[in-house]
């Protein structure tokens, strides 16, 4: 299993119970940690991004508008089917 992060022109890798970092153009690694008695399982590779707020929001706001436009869907087929039959 490998995980991969792109950041600022570096590529930062997992594999093999090493860390490295290698620049995007050029793919020289510029530095290496192999993670000595840390062993095999997965890692996550984390960033600050000051925008992953604003993200989280912009996916919240889209779930709310999907989940209300069911919801309207919902109420319109209800209401037409009950109209219907008298």
């Amino acid at each position: 299993m490998t995980n991969l992060l792109f950041e600022e022109g570096f590529i930062f890798a997992y594999a093999g119970g090493h860390l490295f970092c290698l620049d995007a153009d050029s793919g020289h690694v510029c530095w290496e940690n192999k993670l000595v008695g840390l062993g095999y399982g997965a890692c996550i590779i984390a960033i600050e991004n000051p925008n992953a707020s604003l993200i989280a929001n912009q996916l919240q706001q889209a779930q709310q508008a999907s989940v209300s436009a069911a919801v309207v869907a919902s109420s319109a087929a209800v209401a037409g089917s009950s109209g219907s039959g008298e």
